[in-house]
Parts: C-alpha cells; structure tokens; sequence
C-alpha cells in the first residue's frame, strides 16, 4: 500500500522540482506542514506545495488518529490510527496587509482504517477495511514573513465520497507552517 501512495508523491515532487527550476519568477514552491482537527480525528499532515499567482496546490501524506468511529456500529471494534494521502487547493484574496492574505481552501483527505465486526457464534469477528473519503471547505487566513507562512483556518466538512454532500455537520479546524523553497 506504501508503494501505491509514495510513488504519486515521488512523481509529484519530481514535477514540481522539474517545473519550479525552469519557470519564470511567478511559480513558487515548498514543504508544508499542517495539523487538522475534527470532532472525529486528529490529522497529521506533510505535504508538498506548488503556487502560481493566487492558487495553491498542495499534495502529500497524512497520519489520523481517529478519536470516535467516523461511520459503522459502536459495537465494532476499530484500530486507532491510520494512513493516507492530503490533496488540496488553495485560492488567495490580494493581501488586505502586509504580509496577510486571506484565502479559501478545499482539502481531500482519502484514508483506509480496520475494523473488527463481532457476531454471535463462530468466527467470533469478521476483519474489515473501509476507504473514508473526508472533504473541507474552509476559510483561513495566512501571515508570511521572509520565506515562512503561518496560516490557520476553520470549515465545515464531510465523510461521504462526494465533495460536501454532508451527512452531518462536521466542523474542522487547522494550523500550520509553509517553507517557501523558491
């Protein structure tokens, strides 16, 4: 599985490198690195960052630490963390001061946790693995000074595979850093 989700990462960086060093002045690139909450889980989240005037994309890999089941019985047992990739845009306003942008941003999360689903009689448990496609739209704001970004944001979200097609309300929040490389 690392396999399937490093090798898009290794070619995207190898993109953004070949890209960034050929361009002209209005391209730039980094490293990000950003923690996201939800009422549900705990997300860590490194990623790569490609920027051109006022869009922002963004890809890499993530580390959840889920807190409460995202869907399925209370009675199943379910592991606690899990792995997977982080697909985001990023649309800045002009900058309202120096150094301060306000932005939008939709952020993809795509991860696959374990369960155990018990039942009377044998097999005592069943093992299952379930694809959770998490979704935010968000509004944030960002602070940079030389090559670094602060930014930090709040959104709703949801769980389901469409883009905001929200089964229940899902407040999400995050905070981060941006080293600009170019």
């Amino acid at each position: 599985m690392y396999k399937k989700i490093l090798l898009p990462i290794f070619l995207l960086t190898m993109f953004i490198f070949h890209f960034g060093a050929y361009s002209q002045s209005g391209v730039h690139y980094g490293i990000r690195y950003s923690t996201s909450y939800t009422n549900k889980a705990l997300h860590y989240i490194p990623a790569l960052s490609f920027e051109y005037k006022r869009h922002n994309l963004y890809a890499g890999s993530h580390y959840s630490c889920l807190k409460k089941i995202i869907n399925g019985d209370p009675v199943d047992k379910y592991e606690k963390e899990a792995f997977g990739i982080n697909l985001g845009y990023r649309y800045y306003s002009d900058e309202q001061f120096k150094n301060f942008k306000i932005f939008g941003q939709f952020d993809f999360l795509i991860y696959q946790f374990k369960y155990k689903e018990y039942q009377l009689g044998p097999p005592v448990y069943t093992r299952h693995k379930k694809l959770i496609v998490e979704n935010t739209a968000s509004i944030g704001a960002q602070y940079t000074f030389k090559r670094f970004h602060l930014f930090t944001g709040a959104g709703i979200g949801s769980y389901d595979g469409f883009f905001l097609m929200i089964n229940e309300f899902t407040p999400n929040c995050y905070l981060g850093i941006e080293y600009e490389l170019k």
